[in-house]
């Protein structure tokens, strides 16, 4: 019998793809995703795993995930353009820069910062724009869900949710004004989703660390 085999590689294709750990054996992992949205699976609880981003020098983007409750031989996995990663009691993305980021910017933007925290709400939208909906239409419907249909109502939900106040009368004008005037109310929500005030509102910065966490 040949020696056992060190290391494991996978490479994702042009799809979405999902992919799991070899046993926890001393066998050195690494995940590729490719283009896409890629997932990797694991077998325990996220509590059970260090994920740590690489370093700004490395050749690649992306994690080191290692199982802290295996034995000391077994290496951590190494992984690139991968979006999602899937544990036994969470799911998370890290897609902050692309369709993850642009759901937790529009929950923030239309439902308020605490909605970023709403597993089933994060889940819905990563469904409905993993499946092509465009940033524009999801923003739309979220304010349909909200019930702002009118535009004061849209720019008044919009001003207090990403700048924490409620808007004057003059305040809310121009906004109001842009709608009248043919901007949609999709577009004008991703305006305000795309703002830095919800960015800030949000801990855009820190989600891209953690994940966003999604069911």
């Amino acid at each position: 019998m040949g020696a056992e085999k060190t290391y494991y590689v996978a490479y994702g294709n042009a799809g979405n793809d999902q992919m799991a750990r070899m046993a926890d054996k001393n066998i050195y992992n690494f995940f590729d995703g490719g283009t896409g949205i890629d997932t990797v699976v694991y077998s325990q609880s996220r509590s059970d795993y260090t994920m740590t981003k690489y370093s700004s020098t490395s050749l690649y983007e992306g994690f080191t995930v290692k199982n802290n409750t295996a034995p000391s031989s077994v290496v951590a996995d190494g992984m690139t353009r991968v979006e999602r990663f899937i544990f036994t009691d969470k799911k998370l993305a890290f897609d902050l820069s692309g369709n993850a980021g642009q759901v937790a910017k529009i929950l923030g933007a239309v439902f308020g910062k605490a909605a970023v925290t709403n597993k089933e709400y994060v889940g819905i939208g990563l469904g409905l724009i993993d499946s092509g909906m465009t940033y524009a239409a999801l923003a739309e419907l979220a304010l349909n869900a909200a019930g702002a249909t009118d535009n004061d109502t849209v720019v008044d939900r919009l001003y207090q949710n990403v700048l924490g106040s409620r808007p004057t009368a003059s305040d809310k004008s121009p906004f109001v004004q842009m709608l009248e005037n043919g901007t949609s109310k999709g577009s004008l929500a991703t305006m305000a989703a795309d703002s830095s005030f919800n960015a800030t509102s949000i801990g855009l910065t820190g989600l891209a660390a953690t994940g966003i966490e999604y069911q």
